[in-house]
């Protein structure tokens, strides 16, 4: 009879892998496009709360956010890539703005601006990644 030992070591995926890791396989590929939905829907979600208490317009950023990450989520779509990282690079222009120049038109978490943006890099990264694994994109000749 042969008694299996767990190994004390598993081989566990790295939860934080994706935002710092090569984007080397498909899977890869995928894996870093669904994370980044799920932070778009998340800052879509924070951003939706903070509407109900300081200004209702924030829910149209809010929902542009959340049918962009959808969008990039279903599709993983290059152009959804580049558009969610240019929301974030206004989104941490303002919010720079709003912590050193003494603007007062939204929030100033630097920390989190500079996360949405890194998303959206990793995001790009991941569909052009994606496009170019699946024979999607075309190969540019140049003469």
């Amino acid at each position: 009879m042969e008694v299996l030992v767990p190994d004390s070591n598993p081989q566990k995926p790295d939860r934080w892998k994706w935002m710092i890791g090569p984007i080397a396989t498909l899977e890869d590929a995928d894996r870093v496009v669904r994370e980044s939905a799920k932070t778009y829907f998340t800052l879509a979600a924070i951003q939706a709360v903070i509407a109900f208490f300081l200004n209702p317009w924030i829910l149209v950023d809010a929902g542009l956010v959340a049918l962009g990450g959808l969008w990039l989520l279903k599709s993983k779509s290059r152009v959804a890539a580049c558009l969610l990282l240019g929301v974030g690079i206004l989104e941490a222009g303002q919010t720079f703005l709003n912590k050193f120049a003494g603007q007062k038109q939204g929030g100033t978490n630097i920390f989190l601006a500079v996360i949405v943006v890194w998303v959206g890099v990793r995001a790009v990264q991941a569909t052009f990644r994606h496009h170019q694994l699946t024979g999607q994109s075309p190969e540019l000749k140049l003469s």
